[in-house]
């Protein structure tokens, strides 16, 4: 995944130091939570992805959407959702 468009988004929005302000300022609020199953053969990826993301005080749902928005823009470039 690239990181142009997480340092954008960090740099736009700044780190607050709670999940919740974090989550707030990203979404809007408070959302609905969700289970993400990751198989045994991708648990080393997943891992690495939450070292990236602690190291950057970024919640693992903040990656997740990021990483989903750059991967829909490359491979279904329709309209991007309203936030």
């Amino acid at each position: 995944m690239g990181s142009a468009r997480l340092r954008h988004a960090r740099h736009h929005i700044g780190y607050p130091k709670t999940y919740e302000g974090l989550h707030s300022k990203i979404f809007g609020g408070m959302g609905k939570a969700t289970a993400v199953y990751i198989r045994d053969s991708d648990r080393e990826l997943f891992e690495r992805a939450e070292r990236y993301a602690r190291a950057r005080r970024m919640p693992m749902s903040g990656l997740i959407m990021a990483a989903l928005e750059e991967y829909l823009a490359q491979h279904d470039p329709g309209p991007a959702p309203k936030r």
